[in-house]
């Protein structure tokens, strides 16, 4: 973890989504550069064994958070999903202080249904034979943005798609073949029955192209005691990486104190 310094009036820790890494928050980190970001890489150098090993090591680096300043709780996608489990096991231990925040990304709280639940986890392990037996991560990688609700990330501008794209080409396919085994919606259990327990002052934020998940988050919104819905515009399921400068201005509420950069 790198120190943090004086100038710092917050620090996050910042989840990435499937296929994703730390480093796709670093238009976050340029927009707020008066946060300190910790973005560990939940599947490089390979998955952990269970959930609750990931979870509690996650819980580790969220509480070694500098104390001088609250703390913000990022979830985006497959990131998100893991960012409620964390935030339930910190409210049940009263573990928030008054100033944390939650900010989740295109999220959902699982599948309440065992049926779904069954049928996604058929879905994803189809998709991880698709994985295993592309001939390496960027051709899979070529397959998948082509899926209807990741197409939209074509119109990541630059230089963060490139640095995306270079990312996605290096990675390993197994892992992420894995994390569909340990981390996928279907594996997690719901947590739509558990959101009135978080207590802390939390922000649901969509693309407004984004349908799914609006009507996902929408209904998060009325089950988490302090929710605010934030709809980005001109943008799908990863908004904050293809409306960069819109988004962060549309959150900057969760990062106490933060000026833009300079231009």
């Amino acid at each position: 973890m790198q120190p943090a310094t004086k100038r710092y009036t917050s620090g996050a820790l910042a989840l990435h989504g499937f296929t994703g890494c730390g480093s796709d928050f670093d238009c976050m980190r340029y927009f707020f550069p008066d946060t300190f970001f910790e973005t560990p890489d939940l599947c490089i150098g390979g998955v952990p064994e269970n959930f609750r090993t990931l979870l509690e090591e996650l819980t580790r680096r969220f509480e070694s958070l500098p104390e001088d300043f609250p703390r913000i709780l990022i979830g985006y996608s497959m990131g998100g999903r893991i960012a409620l489990h964390l935030a339930l096991s910190l409210s049940r231990r009263n573990a928030f202080r008054e100033n944390d925040r939650i900010l989740l990304i295109s999220a959902s709280p699982g599948l309440d249904n065992d049926a779904e639940r069954r049928a996604r986890r058929e879905h994803d392990a189809r998709l991880a034979q698709k994985i295993l037996s592309a001939p390496d991560a960027e051709s899979f990688y070529e397959f998948w943005q082509d899926i209807p609700i990741i197409a939209s990330q074509k119109n990541i501008p630059e230089p963060w798609k490139s640095r995306i794209l270079k990312n996605r080409a290096a990675a390993n396919k197994t892992d992420w073949a894995r994390s569909l085994e340990i981390l996928g919606t279907g594996t997690l259990p719901s947590l739509w029955g558990n959101l009135g327990e978080i207590i802390c002052k939390t922000f649901l934020v969509c693309g407004e192209n984004d349908e799914k998940f609006l009507q996902i988050a929408r209904r998060m919104c009325r089950l988490l005691p302090q929710a605010t819905l934030v709809e980005v515009p001109h943008c799908g399921h990863a908004p904050q990486l293809e409306n960069p400068e819109t988004f962060c201005g549309m959150i900057r509420n969760a990062f106490p104190e933060n000026p833009a950069p300079a231009k």
